[in-house]
């Protein structure tokens, strides 16, 4: 990770949070700038970011780990009066992931059918074998919805496979198990042990890093 991504993803833990947060790109020596959450502030490096410093920056700011990790995974998503015609409740759709549309009785009930549909949506972009959908910026009166840390993590081993051109039998005979095995570790509707994917990233080269894994 690098600074710019570090302050991209604090920023959205701020915004999903309601803390106060300010980057100063000026405050700091040569290739660093200042990151401001609330009451705490760190130091952040223009260049990449090892696992030992991220976990020191974010022990600053006082940032859930866990949750910071997903913060790649966090997209903004509408939710709004449905005011067409005999319509009820509120309508929620997502602007960086077209698939995902639902709505509720209420604003309560459609933020969590909301974050069901994420991840029903991203599971579609999965199985077609997609380049998944980038956050884009947030925007005043939306909702943060962020996917659960096991989902970042079979969402990260989906995009490593992709990006290295390794098929789901290529990934289940490097891990010994059968191609359903090798499915389930990337399907987002089954309950896949974090430590199963953490061990399907290792056979790719890739790794959780220290700061990030999820206890």
């Amino acid at each position: 990770m690098n600074g710019r991504e570090f302050v991209r993803r604090a920023r959205r833990y701020a915004r999903a949070n309601g803390l106060e947060w300010r980057f100063d790109p000026a405050r700091g020596k040569g290739s660093h700038g200042t990151f401001y959450l609330d009451v705490r502030e760190t130091v952040v490096q223009h260049g990449e970011i090892g696992p030992g410093l991220l976990l020191d920056m974010l022990r600053q700011l006082n940032i859930d780990r866990r949750r910071f990790r997903t913060m790649k995974y966090t997209f903004p998503c509408n939710i709004v009066p449905d005011d067409s015609e005999g319509g009820w409740g509120f309508v929620v759709s997502f602007p960086d992931i077209p698939p995902a549309h639902t709505g509720g009785k209420t604003f309560k009930e459609s933020i969590i059918l909301a974050e069901d549909c994420m991840v029903v949506a991203l599971s579609i972009y999965v199985d077609k074998g997609m380049e998944l959908p980038t956050p884009g910026p947030y925007q005043k009166g939306q909702e943060l919805l962020t996917v659960q840390p096991v989902i970042a993590a079979q969402l990260d081993l989906y995009t490593a496979m992709r990006e290295q051109g390794v098929s789901r039998a290529e990934l289940a005979e490097r891990l010994g198990v059968s191609g359903d095995d090798a499915d389930r570790l990337l399907s987002l509707d089954y309950c896949t042990p974090i430590a199963q994917v953490v061990k399907a990233l290792r056979t790719l080269g890739c790794e959780l890093a220290a700061a990030e894994q999820v206890a």
